[in-house]
């Protein structure tokens, strides 16, 4: 289930898509603290990417940032397109160190598109 923010306010926020109950939450609630005290935005997060496309949809012109925090790589361009609204704002990929350069080589041309292994962000 997508913590979509409030509809009716003009709020801008981030959203972060991660599995509940990984690991990686640790990354997830980190980014959350983040957006929310350091740089004043509300925070959707969504447990799938499916959930994530409808998140966008909503609040479209309050989007400022995503976060795709997952064990699986994103499976097509079409899906990295949807997510940063055509280019329009910056897409942070956390996954696994294996996964990143196949990642990177199928999304090359997409713009605001950053990729970071979890290894890294969890320092």
């Amino acid at each position: 289930m997508a913590d979509e923010p409030d509809s009716s306010a003009d709020q801008e926020y981030g959203l972060i898509v991660s599995t509940p109950g990984d690991p990686q939450q640790a990354v997830a609630t980190f980014l959350t603290l983040l957006l929310h005290f350091r740089y004043g935005l509300d925070v959707a997060k969504a447990g799938n990417l499916f959930k994530a496309f409808a998140a966008v949809q909503q609040g479209a012109g309050r989007l400022r940032c995503a976060f795709v925090i997952l064990n699986l790589g994103i499976g097509t361009a079409a899906s990295i397109s949807s997510l940063t609204l055509d280019g329009q704002i910056g897409l942070v990929c956390v996954l696994p160190a294996s996964l990143i350069e196949e990642q990177k080589t199928l999304f090359q041309r997409q713009q605001r598109v950053l990729f970071c292994s979890w290894e890294e962000a969890l320092g």
